[in-house]
């Protein structure tokens, strides 16, 4: 990130940014849900800086024929299984708040490991988010997501 000086003294922030895969993804699926072909409406509003990083995934999708372009949709909006690696120790409690989401053996199994939450206890949305992505080893860079070919 560059800082520089703008009139008037202000601190203005010149950023280079790129999108996630996963933003990628959300962008791409927008696009076809309304029939934004390679995302060039969406082009209009996205900065400059990242214009290319955020409609790389919309263009991908804008070439496959239009069985594959449904395939991929399938996919996008299939249900994610938490894959968490099982040679890693993980805390029983977190994966007892997060068994629902795991494969179903694994997730009974963890659901019987794990303490009792206090009586009346239900897990944000928020909390699952920040366990699932503790749960989780950072993604290799360049690596294959699980819910893409």
């Amino acid at each position: 990130m560059t800082h520089t000086f703008a009139d008037a003294g202000r601190l203005c922030y010149v950023a280079q940014m790129s999108w996630t895969p996963r933003e990628q993804d959300g962008l791409a699926l927008a696009s076809v849900i309304c029939r934004d072909s390679g995302g060039q409406r969406a082009a209009a509003g996205i900065a400059d800086s990242a214009r290319d990083s955020a409609l790389e995934r919309a263009h991908q999708l804008a070439s496959l024929d239009s069985r594959a372009r449904r395939a991929w949709v399938r996919r996008a909006l299939e249900p994610q299984v938490l894959q968490l690696d099982s040679a890693t120790p993980h805390p029983p409690r977190a994966l007892g708040l997060l068994a629902a989401e795991l494969p179903r053996e694994q997730g009974r199994e963890a659901e019987r490991r794990a303490p009792a939450p206090r009586p009346g206890f239900r897990a944000g949305n928020e909390l699952r988010a920040v366990l699932r992505k503790l749960l989780q080893p950072p993604p290799e860079p360049g690596g294959a997501r699980p819910w893409h070919d």
